[in-house]
């Protein structure tokens, strides 16, 4: 267990007021196009994201430089974002200038079907972004006025996804796609929906668990270099790829983490996941104090690493008796960890809940890396050249067909998913309570019975090694 140093529980205090006082004094609204709300506008701006293709449009989000009503014209002086939905044959990239004519608009609390509501003005309002614009009409006046590097990133990420798309059928390519560069965003609803009733869809949101995988690959390909240069190109590879996927609060949190282990590998410190978690916590609540409250991703993120971190050895002493073929023990123990930590949440935000989420992950999960790798080669030989890249189209067809067939398996049967009334966040937070007084006695228990608890954990290790032989 990490011993938390007196400094650190007054930095944590000092970030928490800070994060306390800019959250209360942030002012909530773009004064500067209060008002043109509800009015039919022409808004020209440049993209500042990758443009995103959904079944009623294509999605586009635009800092403000000219909006004009009727006659009169008013230029922003301020950094004001439009999210727009418009339909259009344009092929959209991030830089293009464009202007899409429509009507600005707040927006709304989005209510589902079974009155969960989603609190979708301040999600956008943590990025800064206060209204829509429900696009009619839109023309593109020039190109390439983003930033050069990020644009050849999502240049590349593109050409990527396009060579898996012509190395695979769907959906494996999708599965693919969304497995390394392009997230959920890469699948149907359909399939996305499949991917949640058996509790897999952490797998193709570019989660964490996405991104330490990438991490490791490239420090491991860069191990042949000194140790600091080796460590500067992992920190860009991260970086970029960070940058490629999004950015999101989920991939920016773990990418924080891989670097510090980074550094900290340069430094010959041993890495502390703890530390690391709290520092980049900490980091993105002071830069933005919204995604606390208002961002479900890097909740769930935080909730589900902090489970990991302290409940991984818990739970690996309950399956201690289980081989560790091909890391199969650490895989259901971490799964059962973050089953425990996140599934509240879980349970508050969707109301669904997997009864096969562990069977399923325990079967998928620990071909997902070798799944990432032959995927990214098969796209790389698609690069130089279609033929070179059949060999690894092949297994990659195979692993995804396995993992697609498991997933089409398990959610098709009735019980594999129920959805709950809706969670409170009071039951969240009670229920969050009671595992921390739970994780006391058990330190406690632990403390007081030391010799009779290592007995017992040797004696299940052996049975496991026994197992093993085998």
């Amino acid at each position: 267990m990490v011993r938390v140093k007196k400094i650190e529980i007054a930095i944590i205090v000092i970030v928490v007021i800070v994060c306390f006082f800019r959250f209360f004094t942030k002012v909530r609204e773009d004064l500067f196009l209060v008002p043109w709300n509800d009015k039919k506008v022409s808004v020209e701006g440049l993209v500042i994201e990758e443009p995103e293709d959904r079944a009623n449009g294509t999605r586009v989000l635009l800092r403000v430089s000219k909006i004009s009503l009727a006659s009169s014209t008013s230029f922003a002086n301020n950094d004001s974002f439009v999210l727009s939905t418009v339909r259009t044959s344009l092929d959209l990239k991030y830089g293009d200038v464009v202007v899409i004519s429509g009507t600005l608009e707040k927006p709304e609390v989005i209510v589902g079907e079974d009155g969960r509501s989603f609190d979708y003005p301040h999600y956008l309002g943590k990025s800064g972004i206060y209204y829509l614009l429900k696009g009619i009409d839109i023309s593109r006046t020039s190109q390439h006025q983003g930033n050069r590097i990020k644009e050849f990133l999502l240049d590349v990420k593109k050409s990527f996804v396009d060579s898996i798309n012509s190395a695979l059928p769907e959906p494996h390519s999708l599965l693919a796609s969304g497995l390394v560069v392009a997230g959920k965003g890469a699948l149907s609803d359909d399939l996305q929906e499949q991917f949640k009733r058996v509790g897999l869809i952490h797998i193709v949101v570019l989660s964490g668990s996405n991104v330490t995988i990438i991490a490791e690959a490239i420090i491991k390909t860069l191990s042949f270099l000194p140790r600091f240069v080796g460590a500067v190109g992992g920190i860009f590879g991260i970086i970029a790829f960070t940058v490629i996927a999004g950015a999101s609060a989920t991939i920016v949190r773990s990418a924080v983490m891989s670097i510090i282990a980074v550094i900290g590998n340069v430094f010959g410190r041993q890495g502390d996941a703890l530390r690391a978690l709290i520092i980049a916590a900490c980091g993105m609540s002071l830069l933005n104090p919204d995604i606390v409250l208002y961002d479900p991703s890097f909740q769930l993120s935080f909730t589900g690493t902090l489970g990991l971190i302290l409940l991984g050895n818990i739970t690996d002493k309950w399956f201690c008796w289980i081989p560790d073929w091909g890391g199969l023990r650490t895989i259901i123990s971490a799964s059962v960890a973050s089953q425990i930590s996140i599934t509240p949440m879980i349970l508050h935000m969707s109301g669904m809940y997997s009864f096969v989420s562990l069977v399923v992950n325990i079967l998928v999960l620990p071909l997902l890396p070798l799944t990432m790798l032959v995927v990214f080669l098969t796209g790389c030989m698609s690069f130089i050249a279609q033929i070179l890249s059949i060999p690894f189209s092949i297994v990659s067809y195979s692993l995804l067909q396995y993992e697609l067939w498991i997933v089409d398996l398990f959610s098709g049967w009735n019980f594999a998913a129920v959805t709950i009334p809706t969670l409170t966040w009071l039951a969240v937070f009670e229920i969050y309570g009671a595992y921390v007084l739970i994780f006391i006695v058990y330190r406690i228990y632990k403390k007081s019975h030391p010799i009779k608890d290592e007995t017992l954990v040797k004696q299940l290790q052996q049975l496991g090694k026994n197992s093993e032989r085998g």
